[in-house]
């Protein structure tokens, strides 16, 4: 029997004893789209794809990229005017600086101040324009003009915990948040004739070693080749006498790319985490996020497998 539901001397459980401190100890679950996570992957992978199809997002385009999903279904900011530059809510050209996103940042914990209708889960897109955004803040606003001329400490300091503050304070207003991380391979020579190949985060080992303890859910996402073989029946043929043979059906190999998601595979360790764990999940090009929500739902209800040692 749980603890929380163990009956004290007075017959009463422990919850029931202190219900003005908080709840009972019955399992309670964020969904996906309130944690606090990143996913990453190489170029072309999905990575926006993924989130450009949840509804109840709000997208920060900080890459200032095209729509990759065929329907997106997210609000995405800032939009593109005619001319192909960014746009504002007004349909005004706008530059996107650090300054304009800390005023959406406010404008988001308002509504979430007010109870107003707002998304439910805030995209940061990309990680990599958020630390060069933040980085020209930094030179503007301690005076400088190059960030060569800013102490290397304290700048980063200052880049590392603006944005990590950006994401935890959405996150204690209710929201959701998750980042969008760019993965690199590394081919690392182990001697003569002899590699290994790394994946590591476009962002320093220094800032990352502060930002994972925060995350709930880092997830990759990867495009993966795979061949499969389909019955092709080829066309039939005139010959010049008039008479017609039937075409062969024959068997072609044909090579398909799908996008895969994963919080346990090896091969990135030290970039992923899950409180559920999610082993390879092939991500549809539309409804990606409803297949991925749907997953991390089912995992969480699922009964923990009880380890057991021989006595």
């Amino acid at each position: 029997m749980p603890a929380t539901q163990q009956k004290l001397g007075s017959g009463q459980t422990l919850a029931q004893r202190y219900d003005g401190l908080g709840f009972s100890g019955q399992p309670m679950h964020y969904p996906l789209e309130r944690l606090f996570g990143i996913i990453s992957g190489p170029p072309d992978s999905g990575k926006s794809c993924l989130f450009q199809g949840c509804p109840d997002a709000f997208i920060l385009n900080l890459d200032l990229s095209s729509t990759t999903n065929p329907q997106p279904a997210a609000c995405i900011w800032p939009g593109i005017t005619p001319g192909g530059e960014p746009m504002d809510v007004d349909g005004s050209r706008m530059e996107l600086t650090w300054k304009a996103l800390a005023r959406k940042h406010e404008q988001l914990l308002k509504l979430a101040a007010d109870d107003a209708p707002r998304p439910r889960t805030i995209v940061l897109d990309s990680l990599g324009s958020a630390i060069s955004m933040a980085r020209d803040h930094v030179v503007e606003a301690w005076n400088k003009k190059h960030w060569t001329e800013i102490d290397g400490r304290a700048g980063w300091e200052y880049v590392y915990d603006g944005i990590i503050r950006f994401g935890t304070s959405l996150r204690k207003a209710g929201y959701g948040f998750f980042f969008v991380a760019h993965v690199v391979n590394q081919v690392l020579p182990m001697g003569e004739d002899r590699y290994v190949e790394r994946h590591n985060l476009t962002i320093t080992p220094n800032f990352w070693s502060r930002f994972f303890p925060f995350l709930e859910f880092s997830a990759v996402i990867y495009p993966q080749w795979t061949t499969e073989s389909h019955q092709v029946r080829k066309p039939d043929v005139t010959t010049p006498d008039g008479k017609t043979i039937p075409g062969r059906t024959v068997t072609e190999q044909i090579r398909t790319k799908r996008y895969v998601l994963t919080t346990t595979e090896e091969q990135y360790a030290g970039i992923t985490k899950s409180r559920v764990p999610i082993e390879s999940l092939s991500i549809p090009l539309e409804g990606g996020w409803a297949t991925l929500a749907a997953t991390y739902t089912t995992q969480t209800a699922a009964p923990r497998r009880q380890e057991t040692t021989k006595s």
